[in-house]
């Protein structure tokens, strides 16, 4: 890497740099190729695996190797959620998923953020109001409402993960859409669109004309 640049490694190379050694007549690079050899060689798999992942399935790789690749992944999505100074502008659900993939897509429980937009469409605040299980969490529309009115925010965009990859909405995520939608009229607010992300893609119900 410090001969000819980081860019000419790879994948495995890159790995086997934060696993450092290997494990009884395995180099890091063997043992590099099995991880992502088990991950079908999709790093947003291995993403998605944390300390114990890694030490109950590998001989050899143990917490403090473990902890090196789950700290790199999250730098890596720290980079990609920052924004810098300037609040970015969402005015489309591309932009709105760019912007939390990195925060929602590789999560393993279903969260339900809240984006609170100006007039500018320019984010103010962006929130997990709740956290639930694998496949459902519940949502409080009087907390949700409650942050809004002390944003002051007129346009509100929310958004929820499906662990599962699947991006179709069930009958709960659309009737959901439509009470938050129907309780931000009652409130003078505007919900611009509600998201479901996952790491593969998303779901946008402005998109498919729900809102």
């Amino acid at each position: 890497m410090v001969a000819k640049g980081v860019f000419s490694l790879s994948t495995n190379e890159l790995l086997a740099i934060l696993l450092r050694s290997g494990r009884g007549g395995e180099s890091a690079l063997d043992v590099a190729r099995h991880l992502l050899a088990d991950c079908n060689n999709d790093l947003n798999v291995m993403a998605r695996w944390g300390v114990r992942d890694f030490t109950s399935r590998y001989k050899g790789v143990g917490v403090a190797k473990a902890a090196s690749i789950v700290a790199a992944f999250e730098l890596a999505r720290r980079r990609e959620a920052s924004s810098g100074d300037t609040p970015p502008a969402l005015t489309s659900s591309r932009e709105i998923y760019n912007f939390l993939r990195p925060r929602l897509g590789d999560l393993e429980r279903e969260e339900f953020w809240v984006l609170m937009l100006n007039n500018a469409c320019r984010l103010k605040s962006c929130e997990r109001l709740f956290s639930g299980g694998i496949d459902s969490t519940t949502v409080d529309l009087r907390v949700l409402f409650a942050r809004a009115l002390e944003e002051k925010s007129h346009l509100l965009v929310v958004a929820h993960n499906h662990p599962s990859g699947n991006l179709r909405p069930s009958e709960q995520d659309t009737s959901l859409t439509r009470r938050i939608s129907k309780g931000a009229s009652t409130l003078d607010m505007t919900l611009l669109d509600h998201l479901i992300v996952c790491a593969s893609g998303y779901y946008s119900f402005a998109d498919e004309g729900i809102l």
